[in-house]
């Protein structure tokens, strides 16, 4: 009976030992705790980082080298990252030379009327462009002023009309760049 009793007296000290504590301690242990609730509450305002890298293996190329736009934007819909915010140069690029560029003129090999070669290059451009945008914009990356412009360009080129569209890919690239 003596060597229970004195196993509960040691029990009974040690967790009153282990008990104690420094307050010292406890006031860092608090002020880490509210720290890491900041940084996360934080975190949970800011915008979302842009991917940076497909979902899809599209060979070096660009989704509009690729696949037509129905089928990127029906990847999209299924959760696959197909344009990237990186892309936004190399697609004002591609615009850019549907705007500007003179039609081929036809020969045997092509037997479409250029104007109308044009206008399938421009309306083409334009609904990748549109697809660019739906992405970027439910991927939250941000950048909404810049994806306002594009999709106006977008829909300058399908109407065909290509001095405007020209200044607003402009205006879009000095967005996008911050000049």
């Amino acid at each position: 009976m003596k060597r229970l009793i004195f196993i509960f007296g040691c029990f009974l000290l040690l967790a009153a030992c282990g008990t104690k504590s420094d307050p010292d301690k406890s006031d860092k242990q608090a002020s880490e705790v509210k720290t890491m609730s900041a940084e996360a509450s934080t975190t949970k305002e800011a915008k979302v980082d842009a991917p940076t890298k497909r979902d899809i293996d599209m060979n070096d190329n660009y989704p509009w080298q690729w696949a037509f736009p129905q089928k990127l934007k029906e990847f999209i819909d299924n959760g696959k990252i197909v344009y990237l915010w990186s892309d936004a140069p190399a697609l004002e690029e591609q615009n850019m030379h549907a705007i500007t560029s003179e039609p081929i003129k036809s020969d045997a090999r092509n037997a479409k009327d250029p104007k109308e070669q044009k206008q399938e290059e421009l309306q083409s451009m334009s609904e990748y462009t549109k697809v660019f945008v739906y992405e970027m914009k439910k991927e939250n990356i941000g950048h909404t002023e810049y994806l306002d412009q594009l999709s106006r360009v977008s829909d300058l080129m399908a109407s065909g009309n290509l001095n405007e569209a020209k200044s607003t890919l402009d205006q879009a690239k000095q967005i996008r760049t911050g000049q």
